[in-house]
């Protein structure tokens, strides 16, 4: 038994359309509805066809939901009825005349005039102010929202004068879910939101026009859009980012939305925020630069790296002229790196040194314990470089622990020769220091005073037994006679 058949039991011999369908029911009735109405209206007829909603929706190559909904069309029109269960069954109904909406059919007949008015010439079907009240009563729109709503809408539609009322309510019904979702149910609401939609329309063709696009946005694109005016971009700030889409003869949206991407993540939204950080982003590179000239560094174009370095001793409170000036302090060291450059600036910090003139004296001498350094490491035999923990350990025996230059060399040459002579170094100058030594005479004096009571104290073993004694006379006597 196919899925659709006449109320009454009679079977027609042909397939007949009423006059009254096409002149009353036709004009605006939406595709999929006559579509299922006139292949229903040939089960009908002839007693064969498709037997489920499944079989049905696939005949005329659309969905189970489509085919529902137009149906649904015909009921509300009082053309079919339709009966669920395990078994469903659609009934036709005969096709009366079709009557215009009486605003005594409903209880608020202002508000149906209003509506009927909205829609003129066109005439508003019960099944059409039913669909409205829903928007009422099921989505919690309130009633003077509604006319804003339709108006709205049918300025959205394209050609929407020319579409039936029945095409016009159901792109309007998907703005309608779209506010009950969002919550735009009350007319301040609903005004705010419309505000809102005409600045984004202006707003996605500006931007488009700064793109080179002059066409109508895609609906991908008015989704990417709706989604970086939610993140809080400006259109002005949007066109802004443009500019960093180097290397792009074509600017898409995808692009764009990459670098808004990472914008966000640095909280740059506006086009003022953005400018500034365009600047900023210039003296930066052009800092680094200088930064890697001043290292010995020719690369005229500085790695991300070395340009997020530079940032940092900015942000670190060192001003341009300090760090180009350890720059050429770790160049003049044979180092180039601004790993270098860090360690110049800390060293500098250690001892105060906040302003130039205070690092140019800081420099001049760590520049002498350096020298002092490389000395003190010759006379211990090492014929290497000294490494910024050597030079800075020489420096506060020197400054901080009072021990003299000479103290220090002297240390060193009794270091020579060991396996670890830096280590023996620092083992000499701890003893001297517990002993309360601070020059190289005292070294020297404590060492002799060690060695007296060591040669005293040896005697020959050997020697027991009584020695003689004489006086001065008694040798005289004796080397007389010889």
């Amino acid at each position: 038994m196919p899925l659709c058949a006449f109320q009454t039991k009679e079977k027609p011999t042909v397939t007949w359309v009423d006059n009254r369908f096409i002149t009353q029911y036709l004009a605006d009735a939406p595709d999929d509805a006559v579509k299922a109405y006139l292949y229903g209206l040939m089960q009908c007829q002839t007693g064969e066809g498709a037997q489920d909603w499944h079989q049905f929706a696939k005949a005329l190559s659309m969905d189970v939901d489509r085919l529902k909904r137009a149906f649904s069309h015909w009921e509300e029109a009082g053309l079919c009825r339709v009966e669920a269960g395990e078994e469903p069954r659609i009934y036709y109904l005969p096709v009366k005349r079709r009557q215009k909406v009486n605003a005594d059919d409903y209880p608020l007949r202002a508000f149906n005039q209003e509506m009927a008015a909205l829609f003129a010439p066109q005439s508003l079907t019960p099944g059409d102010l039913r669909r409205i009240y829903d928007w009422m009563d099921v989505f919690g729109i309130a009633q003077n929202a509604i006319p804003l709503l339709i108006q709205y809408g049918r300025q959205r539609m394209k050609g929407a004068a020319g579409r039936t009322v029945t095409a016009q309510l159901n792109y309007i019904d998907k703005i309608a879910r779209s506010w009950a979702e969002d919550g735009v149910l009350s007319v301040r609401k609903a005004e705010g939101w419309i505000k809102k939609q005409e600045i984004s329309q202006a707003g996605i063709h500006q931007l488009m026009r700064a793109m080179g696009m002059h066409r109508s946005p895609t609906q991908a694109e008015w989704e990417l859009f709706s989604g970086w005016l939610s993140m809080g971009f400006t259109v002005d700030g949007m066109i802004r980012a443009l500019e960093r889409l180097t290397g792009s003869y074509s600017p898409t949206f995808k692009r764009l939305g990459e670098v808004l991407s990472q914008l966000a993540a640095q909280g740059l939204f506006s086009e003022g925020e953005i400018e500034r950080d365009s600047r900023q982003a210039e003296r930066t590179l052009s800092g680094a630069g200088a930064m890697m000239a001043a290292l010995g560094v020719g690369n005229p174009s500085p790695t991300a790296g070395q340009r997020d370095a530079y940032q940092e001793f900015l942000n670190r409170g060192y001003s341009h002229e300090m760090i180009l000036l350890a720059a050429e302090a770790a160049r003049k060291e044979g180092r180039n790196t601004p790993a270098a450059l860090r360690t110049v600036l800390e060293r500098w910090s250690r001892e105060g040194a906040d302003s130039l003139q205070k690092a140019e004296e800081a420099e001049a001498r760590y520049l002498e314990h350096l020298a002092l350094a490389r000395e003190i490491l010759e006379r211990m035999g090492l014929g290497r470089r000294p490494n910024p923990g050597e030079v800075m350990e020489i420096s506060l025996q020197r400054e901080e622990q009072g021990l003299e230059t000479e103290l220090l060399y002297l240390a060193a040459e009794q270091a020579q020769g060991a396996k670890y002579p830096w280590r023996l170094y620092l083992k000499i100058l701890d003893g001297w220091q517990k002993a309360g030594i601070r020059t190289a005479w005292a070294a020297r004096e404590a060492g002799e005073k060690r060695n007296e009571p060591a040669q005293s104290s040896r005697k020959n073993s050997a020697i027991k037994f009584e020695q003689r004694v004489y006086d001065e006379g008694d040798l005289e006597d004796y080397f007389k006679k010889l």
